[in-house]
Parts: C-alpha cells; sequence; structure tokens
C-alpha cells in the first residue's frame, strides 16, 4: 500500500496500529527530551515504561526498532535515531531502523503511523530524503503506512 502524507493531525491522534516514536540511545539523567518523547510518556505510559527499562538496562542500541507490544492500545515502535538528547538525528540510524521494520514484516501485520522527522529544523535531517526510505522499505506492505507532517 502507498505511504499517505497527512497534514493538520498530530501523530497521536492516529487510527493506524503501530505508532513510531524516534527516541535517543542512551539514558542520561537530564530534565528534558526531544519532542515527541514528553507526549509519548503521557499518551503511552506503560509503553514507555517497558522502553526505558530496556534502556537502563543498555539493551538499546542505534537503529534498532523496540516494540512495546500489548501494554496500549496500540503497538509502539520506539525508533533510537541518536546517541543522546543533545544530538542530531542520524539518518544511516533510520535506514538501519527501517530495513529492520521491513525484515520484521510489521508492515504486513499492522497500520503504521510515522513522523516526519526532519520537519524540524533542529532534526538536521530532511523530511524528503526520510519520506523516500519510508516509502521504500515500508510502501510494499498489506497495511497502509501514514506519514505524518504535524506530529
Amino acid at each position: 500500500m502507498p505511504v499517505e502524507v497527512r497534514k493538520h493531525l498530530p501523530l497521536f491522534l492516529t487510527d493506524s496500529e503501530l505508532v513510531v516514536i524516534p527516541v535517543h540511545v542512551n539514558n542520561k539523567r537530564k530534565s528534558w527530551d526531544r519532542y515527541p518523547i514528553n507526549e509519548a510518556k503521557l499518551e503511552y505510559p506503560m509503553a514507555y515504561c517497558h522502553f526505558r527499562r530496556l534502556q537502563d538496562a543498555e539493551l538499546v542500541e542505534a537503529g534498532e526498532p523496540v516494540l512495546s507490544i500489548g501494554v496500549e492500545s496500540k503497538v509502539i515502535c520506539w525508533l533510537p535515531l541518536t546517541r543522546d538528547v543533545r544530538r542530531h538525528y542520524k539518518m544511516h540510524w533510520l535506514i538501519r531502523g527501517l530495513r529492520r521494520m521491513s525484515e520484521m514484516e510489521l508492515h504486513k501485520k499492522y497500520s503504521i503511523a510515522f513522523p516526519a522527522i526532519g520537519v524540524y529544523e533542529e532534526d538536521k535531517i530532511d523530511p524528503i530524503n526520510v519520506y523516500k526510505v519510508v516509502k521504500k522499505y515500508l510502501g510494499n506492505g498489506t497495511f497502509p503506512v501514514e506519514f505524518f507532517i504535524d506530529f
């Protein structure tokens, strides 16, 4: 199915079964997190707890998706794209993560909501390139993939 661009709808209001949330690998004790992590903590507290336990145990790897299944109404895919909150997202980690999501056949099991990483200047990644790699790795699935501009 094609990758559909969604405008003017927040990521957390999606009807998709799986929501992708970009995160950082390291668990540095900081008083702030990069968006959309703060909102994800509120929307999916049990899934966030699951992710943080893995992060605390240093089991989170760059570009390796972490799935929280069965603890929320949706499957949450935490996608580590930067070393810590002070760093920019890495395109090669995004490609690795999307390749892994494709190998796991997530696009053949779930409808997916994917944030348009790069729409914010501080991301230092091109959202058009992000869209292209999302389309390349997830665009041939059984279920739709929504690419959220306003996440």
